[in-house]
């Protein structure tokens, strides 16, 4: 239940960073779609082929226009990696191992072990995700290391990348470090 905002100052703006990036990725600007999501939290994704969501959050805690382009350059990553279209592949190869689990969970209850059984299914869901969640770790780090390659190749600094994640992404780092590594998308 997100909303877009049409804002044509900020749409250029955002156009102006992003052309650079697209074009050294090997992709037309005119191809790619950029939105703005009128959404506090500090996000931005890529959704539905070439389109680039960024949310109000992130640009108004961005402190410099360089940190902007950094999760741009980031972002356009994921477009020139073909993350997106790899999803459902890996969303299928991940449906193995549950599906594995919980057909072991079955045998299990037939077997007269139904504890065993229930642990098993009850966990499906987790064995799937561990795998999933492989996937996802690879292609944010695909899309960081294009990132910093692309602001290179531009002439424009990486460290608005490196300053943003500081200010916005490591103040939670601690709580990352308690959660169970299978359970982290980013690496």
């Amino acid at each position: 239940a997100q909303s877009l905002i049409r804002d044509a100052e900020i749409e250029d703006t955002l156009r102006v960073y992003t052309n650079p990036l697209l074009e050294a990725g090997g992709l037309r600007p005119d191809d790619v779609h950029l939105y703005i999501v009128n959404e506090d939290t500090v996000n931005a994704f890529v959704a539905r082929g070439q389109n680039i969501f960024v949310n109000t959050g992130l640009i108004m805690r961005a402190e410099t226009p360089n940190e902007i382009i950094g999760v741009l350059a980031h972002e356009t990553g994921h477009i020139v990696g073909g993350h997106l279209s790899r999803s459902r592949e890996a969303q299928n190869t991940a449906m193995g191992p549950m599906l594995i689990s919980i057909g072991l969970g079955v045998l299990a209850i037939a077997a007269g072990a139904p504890d065993a059984g229930a642990a098993l299914i009850a966990g499906s869901q987790a064995f799937g995700m561990a795998s999933f969640v492989q996937f996802t770790q690879a292609q944010e780090s695909a899309a960081d290391q294009f990132g910093m390659e692309t602001l290179e190749a531009t002439g424009q600094s990486g460290r608005g990348l490196i300053s943003f994640f500081d200010s916005q992404i490591r103040p939670y780092e601690f709580m990352a470090r308690r959660a169970p590594p299978w359970m982290l998308t980013h690496p």
